[in-house]
């Protein structure tokens, strides 16, 4: 994934904070009025891709379709802070959907939420996966400043 000079961690400890990090990633996405919203979706990694699902007819879907610019951020909201924030372009299509559904309800669910699970996954025909291509990627770590190991 493409860095900035200002990360708190390099490109290895950046992925293994993305892939154990189980906290919903952040879109910021633009609206028609030129207001940023922002919106929460799950999220993997794949290889240098964040990867995410939404409803094909849903508000986030329209946002993306007027404009694939999207910021991100990925972080912890209890103390010690730490996370990755970035900027980068989405690009969708329903290719994938099941399999990145699937892999999506067992890294947030696990096996506790069997009929959040099935209902999920019994709208999967109509989801769009979103694939964030970063252009760009920051992190920060605030761990030394509160008194904890930076272990991301």
């Amino acid at each position: 994934m493409p860095t900035r000079l200002e990360n708190r961690w390099n490109p290895a400890q950046i992925h293994d904070y993305l892939d154990h990090t189980t906290v919903p990633m952040r879109l910021a996405c633009h609206t028609p009025s030129g207001y940023p919203q922002v919106v929460s979706i799950w999220y993997l990694r794949d290889g240098q891709q964040l990867v995410g699902i939404t409803h094909q007819s849903s508000h986030l879907m329209r946002l993306i379709k007027q404009n694939p610019h999207v910021g991100f951020e990925v972080a912890v909201n209890e103390p010690p802070y730490r996370g990755i924030r970035g900027f980068g372009d989405i690009e969708w299509g329903k290719a994938g959907a099941r399999d990145v559904m699937q892999q999506l309800v067992t890294r947030y669910l696990g096996n506790n939420h069997d009929a959040l699970a099935s209902w999920l996954m019994s709208r999967v025909d109509e989801e769009m996966v979103l694939r964030i291509h970063p252009v760009s990627i920051s992190s920060w770590d605030y761990r030394s400043r509160m008194g904890t190991p930076n272990n991301p």
